[in-house]
């Protein structure tokens, strides 16, 4: 049997969210010694060389875009950062199966946005998907609760912004390869993470946190 390309995306899409999970999870570890952007800066350590190289290695390092492409890359690399550290900062403080619980409304958002401003067809079942999804969502961040408070907020901005980063990805042509993306977007993440740290202090790192 021939496999859509929705079926292919959406298998994607859960192994994308097991990485997300995993790396919070490991994030929030290192996060109890170090900031929150020296933990950017040292993950930028290793991903973007790591990043850069594959994309080399697949010829995807050197490309030639358009003038729209470009745009839609510097938008979603925008995104990419205020996402990184709007999530990371309220994982710091949050518990974990909370910020994660938000963040998996992260498919449903990215529906949402695509319907509504790039007028892709959702049919009802998904808009009713999406309305029990949001309900759930309210009923974990309990708005006007004790729980309720800047980091939560913190959490929903990231989500709004990691939002927009993949509904711009998705308005990408195809031919733009996707390591490229990616390593475009990680440079203004482990930048911003380097002169904050810079700034701020360097914290001794040990090898368990590496």
């Amino acid at each position: 049997m021939q496999k859509s390309d929705n079926f292919t995306g959406a298998v994607l899409m859960m192994v994308t969210m097991l990485s997300f999970v995993s790396n919070d999870a490991l994030m929030k570890f290192a996060f109890q010694s170090i900031s929150v952007e020296q933990g950017m800066f040292l993950r930028g350590a290793i991903s973007v060389p790591l990043l850069g190289l594959l994309a080399y290695v697949r010829r995807g390092l050197f490309v030639s875009l358009d003038g729209a492409s470009w745009r839609i890359i510097a938008v979603r690399s925008a995104a990419e950062l205020f996402g990184t550290l709007a999530f990371l900062t309220a994982l710091a403080h949050m518990p974990l199966a909370n910020v994660t619980a938000i963040l998996q409304s992260l498919p449903l958002t990215v529906t949402m946005f695509a319907a509504v401003f790039f007028g892709e067809q959702v049919g009802w079942r998904r808009w009713g998907a999406i309305l029990i999804g949001f309900v759930g969502v309210l009923i974990i961040i309990r708005p006007g609760g004790e729980g309720f408070n800047l980091y939560t907020i913190l959490a929903l901005i990231a989500v709004a912004s990691v939002t927009v980063r993949d509904a711009m990805t998705r308005r990408l042509d195809r031919s733009v390869p996707s390591l490229f993306v990616a390593f475009v977007a990680a440079i203004p993440v482990w930048l911003y993470g380097g002169v904050t740290t810079f700034v701020n202090g360097w914290t001794p790192v040990s090898h368990e946190q590496l």
